[in-house]
């Protein structure tokens, strides 16, 4: 038994450096854009859970087509399948890009959008790429619970050991396998791994005894002793308890990601280290069920809700938080500047995480773990008493799994395409609502008709009920945003934009950053970046801009009579609508009919077709 656990230590290893790689392949390939990323994100998850849910059909057909009953043969073959399916996603970089055309757009209230058959051909090949490995990954725990089914405890060791290797995959990939051997070699290396462990199960003659499956049957609402890991849950109430489980930490993952970026932790390891501290809490909760066998489940319903309060309380000290965790980088930096004597003021404290990746990790790894720890101690122990009943762990795994991929879903992309303010304000309430009815469901019989219909009501009026405005208090004392009007605002699910009327100049803001402004130094330095190369060239026709911000580069481009075209890309379409709010600026260039607006991924816009431009231009965000 110690020699699976150790194996399928390495195959959680190898699932979360597919997902640290495929991040990177699909945004060099489509672009760094919230398409892409949700597209990941949801199949990697969706494809678990599925996967959990087919397990026990999937592998009965397996054994009939091999004629080979034994589980853990089954298990090998699986985990070939898994390596081999991940390796078409390195036929990716190699397909032509300009497969949909040279100009695969269409003009929709004056900005050139992706066609519907581009942005579907983005969601056909992450689907077959990224989906179909992670649905047969989501085959395996099940399977291998079966094939040990008379060990009441083996779940929730299994669960830990795989995501101890999840939490050394995402270490190992973003501090050494990335720097030194790229995304690509690293994605291959991976998916070698997985054929070499399905073969290592396939050949050792160590599995060639497996337990024969155990899938006999016990009443639904028989109550185990308490022998088989303190396990006193139902089956219909752990079915319950795993999808709130589910909707909990996938919804509290996506928040907190939402309220680390917006308290201006947007670094490429952020979201990584949230995955890291979230994988090593389960780890630690999947041991902790383990090694505590008189937990029971009064005291889960008491962990999720203080990991409720431990959250509320830390948002609440969050800017004190992340001014301690950043303290020394933040003084390493500036002692390393020169001396400022352009009375401009140091540009570099605008942005808090730039530095070390210290700050980093102390600070997602306060905001992360504590109260994960606490909620995932659930799913262990739901699955400890499944197993000690004698059933198929896929039905519950996989109700879990789905559920986690709503929550996230829910505060990835859907509460923040109201805006920003709306999805923070919602969270906690959701939060509440799912800790007060998992409260109530009676560890014996599970939730009644009543109970679902009253949470289900109580969540429908949450999201229509919650305030929507702007919040002045969830910003720093020191923002513009926290004293002067604000108008404009909009949100694309990605970012909240708005125009801070601040006296120096407008401001554009990102959520709670500004990204870009009308004060007289961004006025020159944006300026300047056109007029130099402009003036350097013997005769200027065409222009491309990528970045728009508030316009002040588009308007001195403009400027120049030469200039006969002049194409401009933003990967925010909603700061191409808010560009009328600085026309007085600007000199409402959005209007010049030498400009066309194009919403895409600057690089990918440059790979479609064979453009060529005189003067190409960007200043992407810090």
């Amino acid at each position: 038994m110690r020699t699976v656990f150790l194996l399928y230590c390495l195959s959680g290893f190898v699932s979360l450096g597919y997902q640290v790689a495929w991040f990177r392949i699909f945004v060099d390939r489509f672009g760094s854009t919230n398409l892409v990323f949700g597209l990941v994100l949801c199949n990697f998850i969706a494809g678990l859970g599925l996967g959990s849910l087919a397990s026990r059909s999937l592998v009965d057909r397996l054994g009939r087509v091999t004629r080979n009953p034994n589980p853990l043969r089954s298990y090998g073959l699986v985990e070939i399948m898994v390596g081999l399916a991940a390796f078409l996603t390195l036929l990716v970089p190699v397909l032509p890009g300009d497969v949909f055309g040279a100009f695969p757009y269409r003009l929709v209230d004056g900005i050139h959008q992706p066609t519907t058959a581009y942005m579907l051909s983005h969601a056909v090949i992450v689907v077959v790429c990224v989906f179909v490995p992670c649905f047969l990954m989501g085959v395996t725990f099940p399977l291998l619970c079966r094939a040990f089914g008379t060990e009441s405890r083996f779940p929730s060791a299994l669960y830990g050991w795989n995501t101890l290797g999840a939490c050394s995959g995402i270490l190992a990939c973003e501090f050494l396998l990335l720097p030194s051997i790229g995304h690509t070699r690293t994605f291959a290396a991976m998916a070698a791994t997985n054929v070499a462990l399905g073969l290592y199960f396939l050949t050792s003659s160590r599995f060639a005894a497996a337990p024969t499956p155990d899938d006999g049957a016990r009443g639904d609402d028989e109550i185990d002793d308490g022998k088989a890991g303190g396990a006193t849950w139902g089956l219909r109430a752990a079915l319950a308890v795993a999808i709130v489980s589910g909707l909990l930490t996938g919804a509290f993952e996506a928040d907190v990601l939402r309220r680390l970026q917006f308290l201006d932790c947007r670094t490429d390891a952020a979201m990584s280290c949230i995955s890291f501290w979230a994988i090593l809490a389960i780890f630690a909760a999947s041991f902790t069920v383990r090694g505590l066998p008189r937990l029971r489940p009064t005291h889960l319903k008491v962990a999720c809700g203080l990991a409720l309060v431990l959250y509320l309380g830390l948002w609440n000290s969050a800017y004190h938080l992340r001014d301690w965790a950043n303290a020394d980088d933040l003084e390493a930096v500036r002692a390393a500047l020169p001396r400022d004597t352009t009375g401009l003021g140091v540009a570099h404290a605008i942005h808090y995480f730039r530095y070390g990746p210290g700050a980093v990790f102390a600070f997602t790894g306060i905001f992360v773990f504590p109260a994960f720890f606490l909620m995932s101690l659930l799913l262990p122990q739901v699955c400890n008493a499944v197993q000690s009943r004698h059933r198929h762990l896929g039905r519950v795994y996989g109700a879990n799994t789905v559920a986690f991929c709503l929550g996230i879903l829910s505060f990835t992309m859907i509460a923040p395409q109201v805006n920003v303010f709306y999805s923070l304000k919602l969270f906690p309430i959701v939060f509440a609502l799912l800790v007060v009815f998992l409260a109530t469901i009676p560890p014996r019989r599970g939730p009644a008709p009543r109970q679902i219909a009253l949470i289900t009501a109580a969540l429908a009026a949450a999201a229509l009920f919650t305030p929507s405005g702007f919040e002045r208090s969830y910003l720093p004392e020191d923002s513009p945003a926290a004293h002067h009007p604000v108008r404009g605002m909009r949100s694309n699910g990605a970012h909240t934009t708005y125009v801070v009327a601040d006296p120096r100049g407008d401001f554009l803001f990102f959520d709670s950053h500004t990204m870009s402004g009308c004060n007289e130094p961004a006025q020159k330095y944006m300026r300047l970046m056109a007029h130099f190369p402009l003036l350097a060239h013997r005769e200027p026709k065409s222009a491309l801009l990528i970045c728009f911000g508030v316009g002040n580069t588009a308007s001195a481009i403009a400027a120049h009579a030469t200039i006969e075209s002049l194409d401009v890309v933003d990967l925010n379409d909603q700061v191409l609508l808010t560009a009328p709010e600085f026309a007085r600026y600007n000199g409402d260039v959005i209007e010049d009919p030498r400009l066309r607006l194009f919403h895409d991924d600057g690089r990918r816009f440059l790979a479609h077709g064979e453009n060529r431009y005189d003067l190409i231009t960007s200043e992407p965000p810090p």
